[in-house]
């Protein structure tokens, strides 16, 4: 199944967007940005290509990966599935030790990457010092929800 442009950054967040385009052209520099109402927007608008997604016999999977117990990561984990709960996603979370190695968890990412229900893949960062992030995130690139913000990030903080 190929993937869904369902996390494509230029569709969901639109309406943020041209608020900021308003700022900028100073059609009203006073003006606040409500990042609740924004957030509220985006997920009504992903609702309706969910549930549209869904008349044609799609239902959108988005696989979470968390290796270790970093409660920052767990609470970001937690956030996205009920982020996805709200809107019709279905997620699926795959919690490791952080002792689990890089070839282990290398065959979970390429057996995410060949399952058809899972359209998305998040891979919590950051991972244990023992596994290659590149190596593992470069995996995930049909897939990738990340892609943009990991790239823009690695570039930034890599050598």
């Amino acid at each position: 199944m190929e993937a869904i442009g369902l996390f494509c950054l230029s569709t969901l967040t639109y309406p943020l967007l041209k608020q900021v385009k308003s700022v900028i052209n100073g059609d009203d520099k006073s003006k606040l940005i409500s990042g609740n109402k924004i957030s509220k927007d985006i997920r009504a608008e992903l609702k309706i290509q969910v549930d549209a997604m869904k008349k044609k016999g799609v239902t959108p999977g988005l696989a979470v990966v968390l290796v270790g117990a970093r409660r920052d990561s767990q609470t970001y984990v937690r956030m996205k599935k009920k982020a996805c709960a709200e809107v019709g996603i279905e997620s699926y979370g795959f919690d490791f030790p952080s002792e689990i190695t890089q070839a282990e968890l290398i065959a979970k990412v390429d057996e995410l990457n060949k399952d058809p229900k899972i359209n998305g893949i998040l891979v919590q960062l950051p991972l244990p010092k023992h596994i290659d992030e590149d190596i593992v995130l470069d995996l995930t690139s049909f897939k990738c929800v990340q892609s943009c913000t990991y790239q823009d990030s690695r570039w930034s903080t890599r050598s």
